[in-house]
């Protein structure tokens, strides 16, 4: 499925019961997009799928061989928010610090480290809400942004750095990339991976360095609202 970022995934629960559902970014024009390079649009589309009709499509696509989908994957209508299904926003931006000279500390997914890349990141959201609960007992505020960047600075450049990276992947740019990090993870390269390229390939070594040189970058420069914007 298209946009930076998006993919569909199936997570098995328990008593024959799987979550199923998708992260994808909105506003898309599909006339952006190849039709025929994603397995979830059709070449008679005029817009992006809304999500349960890509849902669907998922479900036809991996199952439909096997089962009929209307009669097999009925919606379990107790469960997630609201008869069986549930949306909410997830943050796609860098994260930002807080105005706290007024006291203020903004905290996980408002605060952008739920990471673009992969979705998830609760446990920073969570920390950052720990830390930021932590200064309001002792009355002091201040040192938030400081502490969130030394606790989980680390983690944010890495998922900045990936997204970076990623934004404008394609399917083909996808398959490439797939294929070279499985690569690496199969060579034996004990004696560093740049040192031995005919390891894993060439294709492997362009993705670490590319990665290197990108997270060197973006760690100079992560955060999307500095501080010093803030105006009082």
């Amino acid at each position: 499925m298209p946009g930076e970022t998006a993919y569909p995934w199936i997570f098995p629960n328990a008593d024959r019961v799987c979550r199923i559902g998708l992260t994808m970014p909105i506003g898309l024009d599909i006339d952006d997009f190849d039709r025929d390079a994603y397995a979830l649009l059709d070449a008679d589309d005029e817009s992006i799928p809304r999500g349960s009709e890509y849902v669907r499509r998922l479900l036809e696509w991996q199952y439909g061989d096997e089962y009929d989908i209307e009669e097999d994957f009925p919606i379990v209508e107790d469960a997630g928010k609201r008869n069986g299904t549930e949306t909410y926003p997830i943050s796609s931006t860098r994260p930002i610090d807080s105005p706290t000279e007024v006291g203020i500390a903004v905290t996980g997914g408002a605060m952008g480290t739920t990471s673009a890349f992969h979705e998830g990141g609760d446990h920073v959201a969570v920390h950052t809400g720990a830390l930021a609960g932590e200064l309001a007992a002792a009355g002091d505020m201040a040192p938030y942004n400081r502490r969130w960047k030394e606790s989980i600075g680390d983690e944010i450049v890495r998922n900045v750095t990936m997204a970076d990276m990623v934004a404008d992947y394609g399917p083909d740019d996808w398959n490439r990339i797939i294929g070279a990090a499985d690569a690496m993870l199969a060579a034996d390269a004990g004696d560093g991976l740049l040192a031995q390229p005919y390891r894993s390939g060439w294709e492997s070594v362009k993705l670490l360095a590319g990665y290197k040189w990108n997270k060197h970058r973006v760690k100079k420069d992560y955060v999307g609202i500095d501080e010093s914007e803030y105006v009082y």
